[in-house]
């Protein structure tokens, strides 16, 4: 009893430690990434994000996923124990946020992604024009 109470509050710490390096990664790609949002061309497209941010965005919203894969379980579980109480209705409320916030990280990152690309082809074929006139042979 006492092993399975530390294996299980092992497991809880675990996962917040991940939980808190990846939504760290997470506001990091964010913070990084603020320039590509503006409307007007970003001054500095050549700037890379490091791929490291990019997998903390894509884990952490799996893990966002996760959870709401793990809630809907455990509330399947408590209705098939016939153990339906005020408190479990919530597990479908946080199951529902999770997926919300994961769907909408997940389509912000792939636009973001697409949208980077674009403007980097974009500033490619004005840097090729600018030297057009440059040029000496």
């Amino acid at each position: 009893m006492e092993q399975d109470l530390y294996n299980t509050t092992i497991n809880h710490y675990g996962y917040l430690a991940l939980l808190l390096v990846f939504s760290t990664l997470n506001l990091i790609y964010h913070y990084k990434s603020y320039c590509y949002y503006r409307e007007r061309k970003p001054i500095q497209v050549q700037k890379k994000i490091s791929k490291i941010y990019w997998l903390g965005v894509l884990c952490f919203n799996g893990v966002l996923f996760y959870s709401t894969i793990s809630y809907l379980y455990s509330y399947v579980k408590f209705t098939e124990y016939d153990y339906f109480d005020f408190d479990t209705t919530y597990l479908l409320w946080y199951a529902l946020q999770f997926f919300i916030f994961g769907s909408i990280g997940f389509l912000e990152f792939f636009l973001l992604r697409k949208r980077i690309k674009e403007l980097r082809i974009e500033a490619n074929r004005t840097d090729e024009i600018k030297s057009i006139g440059n040029s000496s042979i």
